[in-house]
Order: C-alpha cells, then structure tokens, then sequence
C-alpha cells in the first residue's frame, strides 16, 4: 500500500473543507447554547425573585421557577440543533403533542 503526497493533499484539503464548514457550524451552535442556558437561568432567577417579593409560597415559586428554566433550555437545545442543519419540527410537533395531553 504505497500512499503519494497526493493523496495526502486530497485528504488534508478535504479535512480543511469540512472543517471550515462544520467548524462555524459548531461554535454557533455551542455559543446558542451557552448564552441561552445563561438567558434561562436570568429569567428563572427573575421569575422566582418576583414571586417571592410577590409574598407567593416559595415552594410554588420555586417550581415554577424550575418549570420556566427547563421550558427554556428545551428551546435552547431546540436552536442549538437546528443550528446544526437538523431538521427540529417532527420535535416540536412531539412537543406539542405532549403539551397537549398533559
């Protein structure tokens, strides 16, 4: 099995290529996640912040904190593979299905 520069340079080209394309693909995708994960944290602390100035009962303002930052980072995880070039409606269709039978 004789390996030429040739083929050395088809494959380091071809590496390269796909690098460029999947590379950008995967940082937006990690940057949508961590800047949406920390969105989500915000709005839950927020949210629990603002019931509980609201004198609610903090076992329900902690749930609905906890409900409003999982809602959230589905979404997030949602755009960070769609991001990814993943087509991300048959999981929204099953997402609202389950909404629905809840």
């Amino acid at each position: 099995m004789d390996v030429t520069t040739t083929d050395v340079n088809k494959y380091v080209d071809l590496a390269i290529q796909y690098g460029a394309e999947y590379g950008v693909r995967i940082i937006g995708a990690i940057a949508i996640f961590v800047i949406g994960k920390w969105v989500a944290k915000k709005l839950s602390g927020l949210i629990k912040t603002l019931m509980d100035r609201g004198e609610i009962d903090p076992t329900l303002s902690a749930f609905i904190a906890n409900i409003v930052d999982i809602l959230l980072l589905v979404v997030v995880i949602l755009a960070a593979i769609n991001n990814f070039g993943i087509d991300t409606t048959s999981f929204i269709a099953i997402l609202g299905a389950a909404g629905l039978a809840i």
